[in-house]
């Protein structure tokens, strides 16, 4: 059935539109967050930078997919990718991480909290589709 023709009581297919679009910028967001620090993180504590590195084509790859196939796997993975960025902010406030000591306890740093902001945005919309797309049935390509 294309996703034109299916509705449910509970919406239709078109309902998800304006969350895919949400998703993929939230996780574009997220990704130009990382770009101001790519360059420190990759000097002072290169495999950090590499994961920024991997953290954003990730981000990017999944807000392209989200918008131009409706795959079973989209959207799940955005949310674990924005759940974990998430945890592991948290966790290198809290511990201090190898090459990155001086991160912990600096909670207010300007791009973290533009990239946190950006994730939890993410990751909320990625909920909220896949509760959409439950009520349709699912649907994918």
């Amino acid at each position: 059935m294309s996703r034109a023709t299916m509705t449910t009581s509970t919406g239709s297919s078109a309902d998800a539109e304006p969350l895919r679009v949400g998703l993929a910028a939230a996780l574009t967001a997220s990704a130009a967050a990382h770009l101001p620090v790519l360059a420190d993180h990759l000097h002072e504590a290169p495999w950090l930078g590499w994961l920024f590195v991997s953290f954003i084509a990730a981000s990017l790859a999944l807000g392209v997919v989200v918008l131009v196939r409706q795959l079973s796997w989209v959207v799940p993975a955005a949310a674990g990718l924005s759940g974990s960025a998430i945890a592991v902010y948290a966790a290198s406030r809290l511990i201090p991480f190898p090459q990155m000591g001086d991160d912990v306890g600096d909670w207010f740093d300007p791009w973290g909290l533009v990239a946190v902001a950006a994730e939890v945005a993410a990751l909320l919309v990625a909920l909220k589709l896949a509760r959409v797309r439950t009520a349709l049935g699912g649907e994918t390509e």
